[in-house]
């Protein structure tokens, strides 16, 4: 019949039973192939350091325990923050390119500005259309179609794209969080 201590590998019925015995079976486990005199030795230190080892590993597990009540603590005291600064960060990051497509969008107004003051298009007929019917010189003419077509188009579309990202975080707040974090599982 095994000794008592053998049935740890079956249950804890064993484990209980043999309060002595454990440290030898756990050395006859390790040490199976080593020299019986080394055996014996170390069984004997094992069995009669066991009081000194049994002090250090509830040292160190007070300790770790100590680590995972402060790690706790700060997990709960920091987490609101994280979540605000969550928030605000994606506030941030869509209203950069929100102002990025106002800043597009504002051509628009400057070159019809612009083409109302230039000395280069006759009086009465300072408007777009008069650059695309050969008035004015070829700097209007490139300065209308860049600065009164293309940024502005591509102005609204930056901002249409990052309106909406502007507006979760304000709006929903909850849905961007659960969101965000989908992004950060992959």
């Amino acid at each position: 019949m095994p000794h008592p201590c053998a049935l740890i590998e079956e249950g804890m019925q064993g484990f209980e039973a043999c309060q002595v015995t454990k440290m030898t079976y756990a050395a006859d486990k390790v040490l199976g192939e080593a020299p019986v005199e080394t055996v014996t030795t170390l069984k004997e230190a094992l069995v009669a350091n066991t009081p000194v080892i049994t002090a250090h590993i509830n040292a160190a597990l007070s300790k770790v325990g100590q680590w995972v009540e402060w790690t706790e603590d700060l997990a709960a005291e920091q987490a609101p923050l994280l979540v605000q600064e969550i928030i605000y960060w994606g506030i941030a990051d869509a209203g950069f390119g929100i102002g990025l497509g106002i800043l597009f969008l504002l051509a628009l107004p400057v070159t019809l500005w612009y083409l109302s003051r230039s000395k280069t298009m006759p009086e009465g007929k300072k408007c777009m259309g008069a650059i695309f019917e050969g008035e004015g010189s070829g700097f209007d003419s490139t300065y209308a179609l860049v600065g009164g077509i293309f940024l502005p188009l591509i102005g609204f579309i930056v901002f249409c794209a990052n309106i909406m990202g502007f507006l979760k975080p304000i709006v929903a707040p909850r849905v961007f969080l659960i969101e965000y974090f989908r992004q950060l599982a992959g």
